[in-house]
């Protein structure tokens, strides 16, 4: 893993990217952290502390709710009927390679406001990387 870091790390240096538009690596500051990962690409989505939830389920299975995201984009917006009740959602991308791979939550249900401005990571878009991995 750590070759691959380099070699991105040269990629993205080379091509002259800036920092609002090279994608975010964690650099966590405990040992043994997971870092969640995209699993087409990569790249760095959030820490395994950010997850409040397992229990929730995705277009496609399983899913996590997570407090924060870093190297997603928000696109589009809808209303979806949930099983929950009705909630605004808008789809997110990975950066890295722009697959879909979960939701935000925009605006919900009274009941459910716990879950505004939160995130659903699909399981089967996602894995897991130990951050003792990249040493």
């Amino acid at each position: 893993m750590l070759d691959f870091l380099s070699r991105w790390t040269a990629a993205v240096c080379s091509t002259g990217a800036t920092l609002s538009n090279t994608p975010l690596v964690f650099e966590p500051e405990m040992e043994d952290i997971t870092i969640l990962v995209c699993r087409c690409c990569g790249a760095h989505l959030s820490q395994s502390a950010a997850i409040m939830s397992k229990a929730f389920t995705g277009r496609y299975g399983r899913a996590v709710l997570v407090r924060t995201t870093s190297n997603v984009s928000v696109t589009g917006r809808s209303e979806r009927v949930l099983s929950t009740g009705s909630h605004v959602v808008g789809d997110i991308a990975c950066r890295g390679c722009d697959t879909i791979i979960g939701w935000k939550y925009m605006a919900c249900p009274a009941s459910q406001v716990y879950k505004q401005d939160k995130f659903i990571l699909e399981e089967h878009c996602i894995r897991k990387l130990n951050s003792s991995w990249l040493e």
